[in-house]
């Protein structure tokens, strides 16, 4: 299975927002790990939930995804509410490095697309646009923006 990770930018200015899209760690989990950061100044803004839901979204179009999982430290409220609005579950909680750390899992369920993802992490970053007026993600090619809200 093949995972990557897209720069996320401000649809009207094209301003880099922060970055989602999925790792790979099979010692850790069987399944892809959603994964997600933004520059300071976008926190509080929503666009760590729009990042997740189209990363989430792509995911869907996936028949070798069978779920989702994500790590979040107790103490990030913020992203604990954006995992819980995107619909993920906890599972477990785990000792981390600075604390403890929760494991949050979601199902996949299929929108019938064949998924076009790049089947490695691409050599040359990817964007997401985002910001206001949707558009239903694609990925057919590494370059092509995933648009959404």
């Amino acid at each position: 299975m093949g995972v990557g990770i897209w720069l996320a930018r401000e649809r009207t200015t094209n301003t880099l927002v922060g970055f989602c899209g999925f790792l790979e760690d099979a010692e850790r989990h069987l399944e892809p790990q959603l994964v997600y950061a933004l520059l300071g100044h976008f926190a509080g803004s929503g666009y760590a939930t729009e990042m997740a839901r189209a990363s989430i979204a792509q995911a869907r179009t996936c028949p070798d995804i069978d779920g989702i999982v994500a790590t979040v430290d107790e103490i990030n409220e913020s992203s604990r509410r954006v995992l819980e609005k995107v619909g993920f579950a906890r599972v477990a909680p785990s000792d981390g490095a600075s604390g403890k750390v929760l494991l949050c899992r979601l199902p996949v369920t299929r929108t019938g697309t064949e998924c076009s993802r790049p089947q490695s992490i691409p050599t040359r970053p990817v964007s997401l646009a985002i910001g206001k007026g949707c558009e239903n993600p694609t990925a057919r090619h590494p370059t092509v923006p995933i648009s959404c809200r």
